[in-house]
């Protein structure tokens, strides 16, 4: 077993986030990481960002869709923009107590340790809803961050301090 921490993520995005209506941006991620931790970064420009709901979905896992997340729920009042904003559990101001332009690093809406025991493989979405007319942005990059563990064996040798061959003898 393995600790990592990997970053996965798109940049140099241009995803409309139009008036009324919902912004989606995906990435597959095929490395299968147990997820102990999971930290969000987003960037997107935006007037009046208490417009805007923004969550993470993770996964589908045999077929039932994966948790999801919120990360903002319209905060900001009529400032703008987040850049490179990130999301973590551990932070130590929340995104409630924040303001716009967002930069810097906040817990988010909901708990990302949603994510905790989850793998990293599969199709991660972000999602932007803006709630109301006249204001309009872009996704301009996103990204998550993943600590976790990589690699179990593969069931020979030693489980819980013995060996398969400790049981072959005949009891003396």
């Amino acid at each position: 077993v393995l600790n990592v921490t990997r970053t996965y993520g798109l940049s140099n995005l241009s995803v409309a986030i139009n008036d009324n209506s919902t912004a989606v941006s995906a990435f597959t991620i095929a490395d299968n990481i147990s997820i102990t931790d999971l930290n969000v970064r987003v960037s997107l420009t935006h007037t009046y960002v208490s417009d805007l709901i923004i969550t993470l979905q993770g996964p589908t896992v045999n077929g039932a869709a994966g948790p999801t997340v919120t990360l903002f729920n319209r905060r900001g009042g009529s400032g703008d923009n987040l850049s490179a904003t990130v999301f973590d559990d551990e932070a130590t101001t929340a995104i409630a107590n924040g303001a716009a332009p967002f930069s810097g690093t906040f817990r988010a809406e909901g708990l990302l340790s949603a994510f905790d025991g989850r793998s990293t493989a599969g199709t991660w979405t972000l999602r932007v809803q803006d709630v109301a007319s006249r204001d309009v942005g872009r996704i301009t990059a996103w990204s998550i961050t993943a600590t976790g563990t990589v690699g179990g064996g593969t069931g020979q040798g030693r489980s819980l301090g013995f060996r398969a061959d400790d049981f072959d003898a005949a009891p003396a």
